[in-house]
């Protein structure tokens, strides 16, 4: 586990520095961190104090999709397990480097996945346990419910160039109405999501305000 100044990561119990996942956050908000926890070289959580209350962001960097199908859902069984012991009362956050898209159909998946969703919808186990997952934790796949030209969504271009994907996410609360927008910075190449930062009252009025932007990426140092 490392944390130095805005910069928090979290790795092997070890001490080797082969895989992890970390988290960059502005100086404006370190004051807000109130709890970091370092749970394995794919999970950590950080939770923080806003002025509507509490958010619990869980980073997460899961298997490739050529790994075994046993240890993608061990990884999300673990990241289900995390989220049951954060406050109820937190807005929950699930972001980083899932390895998979989320599909265009929505059958099924209507609260999770929106009209807006990428990669095709057969064949693909993962992209199942990751749609299941979502869908069972209430969580809203965010770049799925935006409309956005291609460079503005793709993640992931392989070597060569002829292929491009969008297999990071950030999930989502749906309990929650506060998303306001999720997009690609091509010169960051991150997932950005940007959140009224509210300076009173409730957060089922939404006035207007600083904006919390969230933006993840996996650590292999």
């Amino acid at each position: 586990m490392i944390s130095v100044g805005g910069y928090y990561c979290s790795g092997r119990s070890n001490g080797h520095h082969l895989q992890g996942v970390a988290m960059v956050i502005s100086n404006r908000l370190q004051s807000s961190v109130v709890e970091f926890t370092p749970v394995d070289e794919c999970i950590m959580v950080m939770r923080l104090k806003l002025a509507f209350g509490f958010m619990s962001l869980i980073v997460v960097y899961a298997p490739t999709d050529v790994c075994k199908l046993d240890v993608k859902e061990m990884l999300h069984a673990k990241v289900a397990s995390v989220l049951d012991r954060c406050p109820q009362r937190d807005i929950c956050v699930v972001l980083g480097d899932f390895n998979v898209v989320s599909g265009c159909d929505r059958a099924g998946y209507e609260m999770s996945v929106g009209p807006h969703g990428s990669g095709a919808d057969a064949g693909s186990k993962n992209r199942l346990l990751f749609r299941d997952f979502a869908r069972s934790q209430k969580l809203r796949i965010s770049g799925s419910w935006y409309q956005r030209p291609n460079p503005l969504r793709w993640m992931w271009y392989s070597d060569v160039g002829n292929a491009a994907k969008k297999i990071d996410h950030i999930l989502v609360s749906t309990r929650w109405r506060i998303l306001q927008n999720c997009r690609v910075y091509r010169s960051a190449v991150v997932p950005i999501i940007n959140w009224l930062w509210l300076p009173s009252g409730s957060i089922s009025k939404l006035p207007s305000g600083p904006m919390i932007t969230l933006g993840c990426f996996p650590w292999t140092g």
